[in-house]
């Protein structure tokens, strides 16, 4: 027993290490990220609460509990992006820790805890960090009988990604009456502000509904889905991403790179597994069957399909490996075992992100420096996914831009609204190879963006 603690803390120190290293460089914050932190940062500095969180493909918008929960996390860092970081690190050390306690082993625990798939999972903050959590206290819920923490559960994450949704079938057909004594609960909790909203909002939200059925048999229908389980399965052994822009991106061409040039033999022996597990297992032949179903039903309906919606599943991808490498001979056991944290530590070692936090915030403090008090406008041109992220940030530094890219999407959230009239300045940020029409102040590179001052001649 204290040859186990003393593994498992060994463990659980290596997940720590490798979900905190190099934090602030690899932190990821676009576009997603920056709504939530603009939220955070307006409930308690201009004092703006709020009835909805984000919304989802199915055009209405989820209750706001994950954005409160984020923004709780994200105040002793005074709003700082990179405070996420280091309490995914911490979350995830309890993913960790209930996947050994479910499991019954230490070899799940250490395949999650190494896995560059899990681990690039785990230190990406946004709505659908928790899912491997959600999924483990799902199923700790159910062999517990503790259906009061089974609905708060489904409730906080349904709350947080509609992806979640896909728990709730799993439930309905694992055991439907572990529901029953607290439904109206959970109901409640997940309807009550979003009915609060709606009546003061002319039923804005709940249009969204009428939207989706609207839009219903428009788009074509996605087959991908069908490939994502075992696809998955093979990318929590091996991925050759180490660039987190092309892990994390929605970008079509980086989405599909993702999932493209898996071996067709180590997707076969995916395969293989799921269908022994999906035999001699229950709870994950029902849990698959969900993620199958829902993922079937979603593709087939002309939603786009990607590989963070099985973002909760590295933890059952560890369960299911672990069962095959502990019936093997223990040579031949301890050989995969090498191989698989050799591997994914090497590609760790890899790993870099060329648009992340660090060159954000150093590109922030030079423009400050450089711009010295005078107005700017804040521009974008980019391949795909654009800088985002920027903005939140000037505004935290103290200097916010006379206008930006991203009002569109975020003016609503700011302190002050955009000024009317452009600045005579401009600081655009890009990653293209193109020359500014525009006489160049100062010029600076980060990363993979390149910060231009440009000065607007009087007939601009």
């Amino acid at each position: 027993m204290k040859k186990s603690a003393w593994i498992l803390g060994v463990i659980l120190l290596a997940a720590l290490f490798l979900r905190l290293f190099r934090l602030t460089e690899l932190f990821h914050f676009t576009m997603d990220e920056e709504l939530i932190a603009w939220r955070a940062w307006g409930w308690f500095n201009l004092d703006r609460p709020f009835l909805i969180g984000g919304i989802s493909p199915l055009q209405v918008h989820l209750p706001p509990y994950f954005y409160y929960f984020s923004s709780l996390l994200l105040w002793p860092f005074r709003f700082d992006p990179v405070g996420w970081g280091w309490w995914a690190g911490l979350f995830s050390l309890i993913t960790v820790f209930i996947l050994y306690k479910l499991s019954r082993n230490l070899i799940a625990p250490l395949l999650y805890s190494v896995s560059l798939t899990a681990v690039l999972f785990d230190r990406h903050y946004w709505p659908l960090f928790f899912n491997p959590l959600f999924i483990l206290l799902v199923l700790w819920a159910l062999k517990q009988k503790r259906y009061l923490v089974l609905m708060l559960t489904l409730v906080l994450a349904v709350t947080a990604d509609p992806s979640n949704l896909t728990l709730v079938l799993f439930v309905l057909i694992y055991n439907a009456r572990a529901l029953g004594k607290y439904l109206w609960l959970g109901a409640g909790i997940f309807i009550a502000p979003l009915l609060l909203f709606d009546l003061r909002h002319q039923w804005q939200n709940l249009s969204g509904v009428s939207r989706l059925f609207g839009q219903l048999g428009t788009r074509e229908p996605n087959f991908n889905g069908f490939l994502l389980l075992p696809q998955s399965l093979v990318r929590f052994w091996y991925t050759a991403q180490t660039n987190l822009i092309e892990v994390y991106s929605y970008c079509i061409p980086y989405a599909q790179a993702r999932l493209s040039g898996i071996s067709i033999w180590l997707l076969l022996a995916a395969a293989i597994i799921i269908i022994l597990a999906v035999r001699r297992h229950r709870e994950i032949r029902l849990l698959l069957l969900s993620y199958f179903v829902s993922l079937g039903v979603f593709g087939l309906l002309g939603f786009s399909l990607f590989d963070h919606y099985l973002t909760g599943l590295m933890p059952i991808w560890a369960m299911l490996t672990a069962m095959i490498i502990r019936r093997l001979p223990k040579l031949s056991a301890l050989l995969v075992l090498v191989v698989f944290v050799s591997l994914n530590l090497y590609q760790f070692s890899r790993v870099n992100n060329p648009y992340g936090l660090k060159f954000k915030q150093e590109l922030i403090v030079w423009a400050n420096q450089n711009l010295k008090g005078e107005s700017y406008n804040l521009e974008s041109v980019s391949k795909c996914h654009r800088e985002n992220g920027l903005r939140y940030l000037f505004e935290l530094s103290g200097n916010p831009p006379q206008q930006s890219f991203m009002d569109a999407s975020f003016a609503w959230l700011y302190p002050q609204a955009p000024v009317a009239s452009p600045a005579a300045i401009t600081l655009l940020v890009t990653d293209k190879n193109d020359q500014p029409s525009l006489p160049i102040i100062t010029v600076n590179s980060f990363g993979a963006m390149k910060a231009y001052l440009l000065k607007h001649s009087d007939s601009d």
